[in-house]
């Protein structure tokens, strides 16, 4: 049977969303809980994602991919109010290049919060531009820009680096040429020292976990470094015993991984 997902217009507040409903699946949960923004709202008991006027054209693209098939007849236009009013509107050559941009993170199997973030980041820098063609825009532009719109905003740090990022691969690219980034003198993110635990209160935490399951859980996580969903994504299959090893497929970066089943399942009986 074809899965299927229902689309359709809310408001949680002041936030315009798009509905996620569909009958429970755990297989399909996972894969709505991939897309970029896509959060499980407690109240209403359903997941949703932010409304923009290309956001049906992502999940359609995102769960095409997933064989997943989306149900958007009630999906009505919503008029939003436009970030960044002061900018002017992208025109039809710089739309076009927003676009292929896309194409080509995508054909690069870039994530889609990624292709989402750097679209947008190279769209603003465009309007921050007063539409000015890619071929005449030069370093000074994007100082111009760092100075005078980042920094003058007080932008994140973060946000400062993903923007800058996506120009430059923009041009890098699709234009073929060297915009040089190295010149603004972007601030290094604070690091702290992390908390660390010694050996013996990290097993008393796992040894105080009655519950075997629950205690196989957070060695896996914690000895072989793996994450939320690589965990609830692992299944019987990936469990090679011959080798005593559990394989850990699409992790962060599309890698695939190895953890040492055995040694994960002496510390939970208590042999190690």
């Amino acid at each position: 049977m074809r899965k299927t997902i229902i689309l359709k217009n809310d408001r949680f507040q002041k936030l315009h969303v798009i509905r996620l409903e569909f009958p429970y699946d755990f297989e399909l949960k996972e894969t709505v809980k991939g897309f970029p923004e896509c959060k499980w709202y407690l109240k209403e008991r359903v997941w949703a994602v932010p409304y923009t006027p290309t956001q049906v054209s992502e999940l359609l693209q995102y769960f095409k991919e997933k064989k997943i098939w989306l149900d958007y007849s009630q999906i009505q236009k919503v008029d939003l109010p436009e970030k960044n009013p002061d900018l002017p509107v992208l025109n039809v050559f710089l739309q076009a290049e927003i676009q292929r941009f896309k194409e080509w993170l995508r054909n690069r199997r870039y994530s889609e919060s990624t292709i989402k973030t750097y679209s947008e980041a190279v769209a603003l820098f465009f309007r921050f531009l007063d539409n000015k063609l890619p071929s005449a825009i030069t370093n000074e532009d994007l100082e111009v820009f760092n100075r005078d719109y980042i920094i003058r905003r007080k932008y994140s740090v973060s946000y400062q680096s993903q923007v800058i990022n996506g120009v430059k691969l923009y041009f890098n690219i699709l234009e073929e040429r060297v915009l040089n980034p190295d010149i603004i003198k972007r601030p290094k993110q604070a690091k702290s020292l992390p908390n660390v635990l010694s050996r013996e209160e990290i097993m008393n935490i796992l040894q105080a976990l009655t519950n075997l399951k629950h205690r196989f859980m957070l060695v896996l996580l914690y000895s072989c470094g793996l994450r939320r969903g690589e965990l609830l994504n692992l299944q019987v299959m990936h469990v090679q015993h011959e080798r005593g090893v559990i394989l850990v497929k699409n992790g962060k970066g599309k890698k695939i991984g190895l953890c040492d089943f055995l040694r994960c399942y002496m510390v939970c009986i208590g042999n190690i």
